[in-house]
């Protein structure tokens, strides 16, 4: 009985984990306005349909230039000046298991990107830096998600894992690690 307990407790605070992270319609892109398909321009659909042919449930936004320099995915819902010249356009869209945001201009070249996978394999040297900071800093934890995110911007390219693990025998204590693929911590929280 009390492992069933343990099992259900540990799947809400996974779920309730999940849910903080990916939860539909909490993320918005920054000094951005949702706009419809009509009113993008066809290049950028183009880039779109080219990089995931099969997206589905696709939101598009105006974003201006002065937004689109300090482009960022955010929780606030601060929309575009009336009177701002768009000359940027994001669009956002999300299947089951990951989310997908991108900056593009109006020509449909890609300028940034972000894309967030949830509960997913980790590579082999990322276990192995967790199962490290597990015997050393992080005893009696337990791993509760795992997410991968990618941020582009033009060349360059982050790639890191985003690791939330829990005390086995308080689940109200938490602690969350950033790994690079390599297997570099990027963030530890103490």
């Amino acid at each position: 009985m009390k492992k069933i307990l343990l099992l259900a407790i540990v799947v809400a605070i996974a779920n309730f984990s999940f849910g903080q992270d990916y939860n539909a319609g909490s993320r918005t892109i920054k000094g951005s306005k949702e706009i419809t398909k009509a009113q993008t321009p066809q290049q950028v659909i183009d880039s779109l349909k080219a990089h995931f042919p099969n997206a589905d449930a696709v939101h598009y936004y105006q974003t201006n230039a002065a937004t689109a320099k300090g482009w960022s995915v955010t929780t606030d819902d601060n929309l575009l000046e009336e009177n701002a010249e768009a000359s940027y356009y994001t669009i956002k869209f999300k299947r089951k298991d990951f989310q997908y945001f991108a900056l593009f201009r109006a020509n449909g070249s890609l300028v940034r990107s972000e894309f967030q996978q949830v509960d997913v394999a980790l590579p082999a040297p990322v276990v192995a830096t967790l199962k490290k900071l597990g015997s050393e800093k992080y005893k009696g934890y337990m791993i509760v998600s795992k997410n991968y995110w990618k941020e582009t911007e033009y060349d360059k390219v982050r790639e890191f894992y985003v690791v939330r693990a829990v005390k086995k025998d308080n689940y109200k204590v938490g602690k969350t690690v950033c790994v690079d693929a390599a297997g570099n911590v990027v963030y530890a929280e103490e």
